[in-house]
C-alpha cells in the first residue's frame, strides 16, 4: 500500500508504520434503513417483472421513520424504470439483483460517491458544480449472462427525487456522452453489508451490559449473528467467527454514558470500513487499522489465524505473551535459561493439559531449542480461556501445531470429536469422520488421535533429519508405542491403526522410529502404571520411559494441592446449586492413596466423617479419624449406602458396578445424588456412563422397569457456563433421586483452575528436565524409570 490510499469509502488510508494504518472516517454519511428501501423497491421490481404486462416503473416515498437521513437530506421520492427486456430473467439472480440495490444506496453514505449527487454534503469532496449522475457498470462484475446491464443514478434536486434508470448494456438509448456521469469503479473492492444498524445495535448492548459488569472485554459470536458474520466472510474476512471487543477501564465510563445515537453512529462507521476489500485484505495480512471519528477511534486486526476480529477502543489492543505465563514460573525460566540447546535438533510431541502453565512450557521448550512443537491438549470440562486460544494461534504455523478434543451431546455419555478452534484440521478430515462415525469415549478418542498425529509429526521429523521426544500426561500413547515396538508389530500395521500414512512398507516400528526417538517422559500415575502393565506382558522394552508419577513432588506437595482444588470444586459448583459440602455425606473411592489420603484428612478436619474404599490397608495416617474404610464398594453397610449423596472418586478406574448404582438409585434416602472424579482420567465412573447410556437406549431396566432419561446441563448462576450435566431417571410409576454428574464425570478440578502455579512449577520443571535428558540421549537403557526411584531429574541412575 501506497503512504496514501483511497478506499473504496471514499476517505484516504495512511501508513503510520510498518504494521499499522489510520484512516479517517468522520466524513462518511451513516445513514439508517438503507436495506430496507432497498428491499421494498427490489420486491416491487420483482412482482411487477412476474405481471409482464409493461416497462417496470416504480415510485416509492421516502419515508423519514424508515430512512431519516434521506428525508432529511431533501429526498421525497425514488423513480425505477426499466425496459420490458432488460430484467425479463430476474427470477434467475434475484438476490443478485437485490444486493445491486443495496449496493447503489449503500454508496451514497461514501463522499467519494455521494459527493457527486449530493456536494452540499460533502463539501470536502471536489464536486462539479452542476450534479451529475453515477453510473454503475454491474455488468463488467457478474459472470451471469442475464446481467448485461447498468444502473444510472441521477438526482432531481428541485423536485427532490432520485431517478434510477437501469438499461441493457448493448441496447441502450441513453446517450450517455450527454449525459455528465461519473463511472463507480471500485464494485470489486468492496461488499456491502445488510444490516449494518441492526448489527451496531445488539454490539452496543452488549458493550453496556459488560461495562456495567466491570468487564473490559466482550465477543461476539456468529452463533448469534450468523448471516451478519456470513456477510463478513464475504467481504473478505473469510475464516472470522468471532468479534472481541476490548478498551481500557478508563473508557467504560463514557461508553455507558455516551448517547445511544452517537455510540450507534461510531460502531457503524467501525463496521463500515469492513466492506471495503482491499482493508480485509490487509487486515489478514496481518495489519492493524486505526479507525478515527472527529472524537472516538478503534484499532482493528485479526487473529487467531483469521477467525477473530478484534475491536479495541481507544488504544491498540493488548497482546497476549507466551513469555508472561513462563515468567510466572521461576524455576522452568530458570531452566529453560540455563539450558538453550537442550531440544536443539528435535522435535515435541506433547500430550497436557491446557493451562497457563503448559503454556509456559510450551515457551520453554522454544527456548530450549525445540524445532517443532505439536500439541494434544487433554480437555476435560470448562472452556479454554480466550487469552489462551490467542497467544497459542499467533505463533508460527511452520514451529507449533495444537489441537484438542470437545465433546459432542450425542446421548448421556457423549462423545469427542477434534475441536476447530485450535490449529487448522487440513489433512485429519478423514480423521474428523472417524471420530464422528465411531463415537469414542474420551480416553479411546484421546489414543486414537495422539497417535495419528504422533506418526505424522514423527514422519515430518525423520524426513527431516531430526529426532522426536513425547512428553504426555496420562499414558494415551507411550505404553502403546513400547508394545508395538516391542512385539515388532510393522509399521504399516501401527500405521493403519490410526488412520495414519508412513512411507515404509516392510519395516517394523521398531527399525524405524528407534533411530530417531530417544523416549518419553510421563507425568501421572495412571500412565506410569500402564508402563509397568506394558513392560510385565512383553518380553522387552525397547526405548526408555521416564516418568514423574510417583515423585517426592508428585506423591508430597501436588497430591495435597490437588486434594485441596478437588475440594474447591465440588463446593463451588455446590454452591451455584444453593447447596453446601457440610450436609452432604460422602463416600471417597481411593481414600488411602496420595490425593484419597489427603482429602480424607480435609474432610475429617471439618468434621465429616466420610466412608472410604481402597484396597490398601488403612495407613497410620488415617489413625484415628471418624472415616471408616472398607477394601470394596459391596462392603459398605446397607444403611451407609442408603444415606450416601456424594461420591468422589480418585482412584483412576471404575469399580462401581451398575448393581451398586441400581441399589442407590432405587433405595436412597436422599432427593439427590452427586457424583464428581478427581482423578487425572475420565475412567472413574466409566460403567456408570455405560449403564446410564444403556438405560437410554433401552437396553437396560432399573427395578425390572424401562425408564426415561431426562439430561440438563448444571450451570452456574454467575458466568452461565456449563458445570455438568443433572440426569433425572423415571418410570410410570417413580421419579428416581437427581443424579448431579459433576463436570460431567471429568477430572472436577479443571473445572476451574487446577493445580496453582506454584505447585506446578516445580513439577514441570521435572517433566521438561527429563525430556531434556531423553533428548539428550542420556545413555538409558530401555525400560521404564520413576524419578526419585531409579533416576535423578537428569535421567541419572541412582
Amino acid at each position: 500500500m501506497s503512504a496514501v490510499q483511497i478506499t473504496s469509502l471514499g476517505v484516504p488510508s495512511q501508513l503510520t508504520g510498518p504494521a499499522q494504518a489510520l484512516i479517517d472516517l468522520s466524513g462518511i454519511r451513516v445513514f439508517t434503513g438503507l436495506s430496507v428501501i432497498a428491499r421494498m423497491l427490489g420486491d416491487e421490481i420483482i412482482e411487477q417483472i412476474q405481471a409482464a404486462d409493461s416497462d417496470v416503473v416504480v415510485q416509492r416515498r421516502v419515508i423519514a421513520e424508515i430512512t431519516p437521513e434521506l428525508a432529511a437530506i431533501g429526498l421525497s421520492r425514488v423513480l425505477i424504470y426499466a425496459r420490458t427486456p432488460t430484467l425479463s430473467n430476474l427470477k434467475n439472480f434475484q438476490e443478485d439483483f437485490h444486493y445491486q440495490m443495496r449496493t447503489v444506496f449503500g454508496t451514497l453514505q461514501r463522499p467519494r460517491w455521494g459527493g457527486v449527487l449530493f456536494p452540499e454534503l460533502f463539501p470536502e469532496e471536489t464536486t462539479p458544480l452542476e450534479p451529475t449522475a453515477l453510473l454503475f457498470p454491474f455488468h463488467l462484475h457478474s459472470e451471469l449472462e442475464d446481467i448485461d446491464y447498468f444502473f444510472l443514478v441521477e438526482r432531481n434536486a428541485a423536485l427532490r427525487f432520485l431517478r434510477i434508470t437501469i438499461e441493457p448494456v448493448h441496447q441502450t438509448r441513453l446517450d450517455l456522452q450527454r449525459i455528465a456521469h461519473v463511472v463507480v469503479d471500485d464494485l470489486e473492492r468492496r461488499t456491502y453489508i445488510q444490516g449494518l444498524t441492526r448489527a451496531a445495535e445488539s454490539f452496543r448492548l452488549g458493550l453496556l451490559r459488560e461495562c456495567e459488569e466491570r468487564r473490559t472485554e466482550h465477543a461476539e459470536s456468529d452463533r448469534r449473528h450468523p448471516e451478519f458474520f456470513a456477510q463478513l466472510r464475504d467481504a473478505g474476512l473469510g475464516d472470522c467467527d468471532t468479534i472481541a471487543f476490548q478498551w481500557p477501564a478508563r473508557l467504560s465510563s463514557i461508553i455507558t454514558s455516551l448517547p445511544r445515537t452517537n455510540a450507534l453512529d461510531f460502531l457503524k462507521r467501525v463496521l463500515l470500513t469492513l466492506e471495503d476489500r482491499d482493508l480485509t485484505r490487509q487486515l489478514n495480512e496481518g495489519l492493524t487499522l486505526e479507525v478515527r471519528t472527529s472524537d472516538a477511534r478503534a484499532f482493528l486486526d485479526v487473529s487467531r489465524l483469521g477467525r477473530t476480529l478484534n475491536i479495541a477502543f481507544g488504544e491498540p489492543r493488548r497482546h497476549a505473551d507466551l513469555q508472561a505465563y513462563l515468567d510466572r514460573m521461576p524455576l522452568l525460566r530458570s531452566l529453560s535459561a540455563e539450558r538453550p540447546a537442550a531440544f536443539a535438533g528435535a522435535d515435541i510431541f506433547l500430550i497436557h493439559h491446557i493451562t497457563g502453565e503448559i503454556l509456559a512450557v510450551i515457551k520453554a521448550l522454544e527456548a530450549m531449542g525445540a524445532a517443532r512443537v505439536t500439541v494434544l491438549f487433554v480437555r476435560y470440562a470448562g472452556v479454554a480461556p480466550a487469552e489462551y486460544l490467542e497467544v497459542l494461534l499467533s505463533l508460527p504455523r511452520s514451529r507449533f501445531e495444537f489441537f484438542g478434543l470437545q465433546r459432542v451431546e450425542s446421548d448421556v455419555r457423549g462423545h469427542y470429536v477434534l475441536s476447530d478452534l485450535l490449529s487448522p484440521l487440513e489433512g485429519l478430515e478423514d480423521l474428523s469422520a472417524a471420530l464422528r462415525e465411531r463415537r469414542l469415549d474420551f480416553f479411546d478418542a484421546m489414543r486414537l488421535v495422539a497417535g495419528r498425529l504422533f506418526f505424522r509429526a514423527a514422519g515430518t521429523a525423520k524426513a527431516e533429519g531430526r529426532r522426536i521426544v513425547l512428553l504426555e500426561d496420562g499414558g494415551y500413547l507411550g505404553p502403546d508405542l513400547q508394545r508395538f515396538c516391542a512385539e515388532d508389530v510393522s509399521v504399516t500395521k501401527v500405521a493403519d491403526g490410526y488412520g495414519a500414512f508412513l512411507s515404509s512398507a516392510g519395516e517394523s516400528l521398531s527399525e524405524w522410529l528407534l533411530p530417531f526417538f530417544p523416549g518419553s517422559v510421563e507425568h501421572t500415575r495412571n500412565g506410569y502404571d500402564r508402563l509397568l502393565q506394558t513392560a510385565a506382558s512383553v518380553p522387552s522394552l525397547k526405548f526408555p520411559s521416564v516418568s514423574i508419577a510417583v515423585s517426592n513432588l508428585k506423591r508430597g506437595d501436588e497430591a495435597g494441592e490437588v486434594a485441596v482444588t478437588v475440594m474447591h470444586a465440588i463446593e463451588s459448583v455446590l454452591h451455584g446449586l444453593g447447596l453446601v459440602l457440610s450436609r452432604r455425606r460422602l463416600l471417597v473411592l481411593g481414600c488411602c492413596g496420595a490425593i484419597g489420603s489427603r482429602l480424607m484428612i480435609q474432610l475429617n478436619g471439618r468434621g465429616h466423617a466420610p466412608w472410604g474404599v481402597d484396597v490398601a490397608a488403612p495407613t497410620g495416617e488415617l489413625a484415628g479419624f471418624r472415616s471408616r474404610i472398607v477394601s470394596a464398594p459391596n462392603e459398605l453397610p446397607e444403611e451407609a449406602l442408603l444415606d450416601l449423596d456424594l461420591i468422589v472418586g480418585v482412584i483412576g478406574t471404575s469399580i462401581l458396578q451398575p448393581a451398586f448404582f441400581e441399589t442407590w438409585l432405587t433405595r436412597s434416602r436422599r432427593p439427590a445424588l452427586f457424583l464428581a472424579s478427581g482423578s487425572t482420567k475420565t475412567l472413574e465412573f466409566a460403567d456408570l456412563s455405560r449403564w446410564l447410556q444403556d438405560l437410554e437406549a433401552g437396553k437396560a431396566r432399573l427395578g425390572g422397569a424401562s425408564v426415561r432419561l431426562t439430561r440438563t446441563p448444571i450451570r452456574d448462576p454467575q458466568t452461565r457456563l456449563i458445570l455438568g450435566a443433572r440426569v433425572i431417571i423415571e418410570t410410570d410409576a417413580r421419579v428416581f433421586p437427581a443424579l448431579y454428574l459433576l463436570a460431567d464425570l471429568t477430572p472436577i478440578n479443571f473445572l476451574f483452575y487446577g493445580v496453582p502455579t506454584e505447585t506446578m512449577d516445580a513439577i514441570l520443571t521435572q517433566l521438561v528436565q527429563l525430556g531434556a535428558a531423553i533428548a539428550g540421549e542420556s545413555g538409558l537403557a530401555p525400560g521404564v524409570y520413576a524419578l526419585d526411584r531409579e533416576i535423578d531429574a537428569d535421567g541419572r541412575s541412582l
